[in-house]
């Protein structure tokens, strides 16, 4: 039995750890991909979100939408009654970011951010009429509506989401409790003269709906791909908003 002092044992200790380390497999650590995300940090452009992350979200987007609703009211033609219903609702809208969404991310592993409109206007521009064998009648009517000046239970369905690879989810919808319209009715008769008077217009809303698509060239922008159809009225949309850093 051979016996080391006590400097021999440690570097005789030394010698051996040193030879475990190197005859140990080097230990090889994935690389785990990248998920784009919003980390205010430098930007990178959409194209190459894939490749790394430090994302800085849009500081805003400013833009249009435009529903435009056609058809034929109900109408009874067998007694020679028939209306025609056109309703056009014009958005500017300026969205920014939503420091406390209402909705959860719907994104997956891919950071999101929400947005509201919080600045703008809508307008709407209402034109009815009708026909009878009693005579005829028109409704006519056109009203902005400030975006600052509604309450926020308007926007419960009015709201942006965009994705830090570029896709986007949006919504456009406002019920017709927010934008009440009264139009001026002027009615002209066969058997007597003609009278005017102003009517609520109880049916003007947004109803667009749930869209999605792909950022494309800094714009989130689209059409509706099918009319949304509510009894016999049918709307069509179409969207252009526009990057703003």
């Amino acid at each position: 039995m051979i016996c080391l002092d006590a400097k021999e044992q440690a570097i005789s200790i030394k010698r051996l750890a040193v030879a475990l380390l190197s005859a140990a497999p080097a230990l090889v650590v994935p690389a785990h991909a990248q998920t784009p995300s919003f980390d205010g940090g430098d930007e990178v452009t959409l194209s190459d979100a894939g490749a790394g992350t430090g994302i800085r979200a849009p500081a805003r987007f400013e833009g249009t939408f435009t529903q435009i609703r056609q058809g034929a009211a109900a109408g009874d033609t067998r007694n020679g009654f028939s209306a025609n219903a056109d309703h056009e609702i014009t958005g500017k809208l300026v969205w920014t970011p939503d420091e406390r969404p209402a909705h959860p991310k719907t994104f997956g592993d891919v950071d999101s951010r929400f947005y509201l409109p919080t600045d703008g206007e809508l307008t709407v521009n209402v034109k009815i009429e009708a026909r009878s064998q009693a005579g005829t009648c028109m409704r006519e009517t056109s009203k902005t509506f400030a975006v600052r000046q509604l309450p926020p239970a308007a926007f419960q369905n009015l709201y942006l989401e965009v994705a830090a690879d570029g896709r986007y989810k949006m919504r456009l919808g406002m019920i017709n409790y927010f934008l009440p319209v009264e139009a001026v009715q002027r009615c002209t008769f066969k058997a007597h003269s003609d009278a005017r008077d102003a009517v609520p217009v109880n049916d003007v809303g947004v109803v667009i709906g749930p869209q999605e698509g792909m950022m494309t060239d800094n714009a989130i922008a689209g059409t509706t791909e099918q009319p949304v159809v509510y009894g016999v009225h049918s709307y069509s949309g179409q969207w252009d908003f526009k990057r703003v850093n």
